[in-house]
């Protein structure tokens, strides 16, 4: 994959950080150039048993294909503002149809793809035809930066009176 560095704009990546996107790897950007459908991902989440995953192939350069089995799937209403790096709160209002975050993982077993990855891709949808893709924002974590094992959650529990 012949890579170039660029920062994204603000408003795009202060979304994808909220919805679980990590500082610490590079997001890969790739033109969507195949007949993959957001169908097939809703598809893949909602037909899916623990014993038997439905995946989705996804191929981000000639190099980078694998089949993810979607986990969570969440829309992402951006804001329509006048220049990038202005604030949301300047926002002109919100576009009609949203992008897509998909959080999953790597189907493992499949030969010649990559294995043991966290994927989250954040797909920008043909305003005409909301099936279709623009383009495909992803970023492929090693599954074992996964969970942090020396840090525990806490809960609270409300009064019961």
């Amino acid at each position: 994959m012949a890579a170039s560095k660029k920062l994204l704009d603000s408003v795009l990546s202060r979304r994808l950080i909220e919805a679980g996107f990590s500082t610490d790897e590079p997001v890969i950007h790739t033109e969507h150039n195949s007949d993959l459908t957001f169908s097939e991902f809703q598809q893949a989440l909602f037909e899916r048993t623990y014993s038997k995953p439905c995946s989705v192939q996804v191929a981000l350069d000639g190099d980078t294909k694998f089949h993810l089995v979607p986990e969570l799937i969440e829309a992402i209403y951006m804001p329509q503002i006048i220049g990038q790096d202005e604030p949301v709160e300047e926002a002109l209002g919100y576009w009609d149809h949203p992008s897509w975050y998909i959080r999953g993982h790597i189907l493992r077993g499949v030969p010649g793809e990559l294995q043991d990855y966290v994927v989250h891709l954040y797909l920008e949808m043909e305003p005409q035809d909301q099936e279709r893709m623009v383009y495909i924002k992803a970023q492929l974590i090693p599954a074992a930066s996964k969970i942090s094992t020396d840090k525990v959650l806490y809960e609270m529990r409300a009064n019961s009176s």
